[in-house]
């Protein structure tokens, strides 16, 4: 079994016999660091809930700088981000406090699968990213 790493532009691409993984896992290890993330998630959202709030300027630009760093991960190699990040993005304006709690909830949930990434090829591993199909319709929030 042959193994090789690379890293350029923040990304790692590591090749395995003839397969080639796409990840961030040292920008993800930053930004748990960065953010002092306590706890881990298995899923990047929880049920979402509905109410009304006060709106706080300083909780919507941490939000707002989470949701950055998230999607910023998301378009590149983590797929399984990109419908949450999508979705509390839509609800900053109107619920920005329980927006950044799901802010930290996607921060557990990337602390419990840092080393996720894109994999291209034959191979197979246990931490190849299989993002599930949506059951059920999507409703608006």
């Amino acid at each position: 079994m042959r193994r090789s790493r690379r890293s350029t532009r923040g990304f790692e691409i590591a090749k395995k016999n003839e397969a080639y993984t796409l990840h961030q896992e040292k920008y993800v290890g930053e930004l748990l660091q960065r953010r002092q993330v306590q706890g881990r998630e298995n899923h990047p959202l929880p049920k979402i809930v509905e109410d009304c709030e006060w709106k706080d300027p300083r909780i919507f630009k941490e939000c707002q700088a989470i949701i950055g760093e998230l999607q910023w991960l998301a378009i590149r190699t983590r797929p399984d981000l990109c419908y949450s990040t999508s979705l509390v993005a839509r609800m900053i304006h109107r619920r920005p406090a329980y927006a950044l709690g799901l802010c930290n909830h996607m921060l557990r949930y990337l602390a419990e699968h840092q080393t996720y990434g894109l994999r291209y090829g034959q191979d197979t591993e246990e931490n190849i990213l299989h993002v599930p199909r949506l059951r059920r319709p999507m409703r608006n929030l």
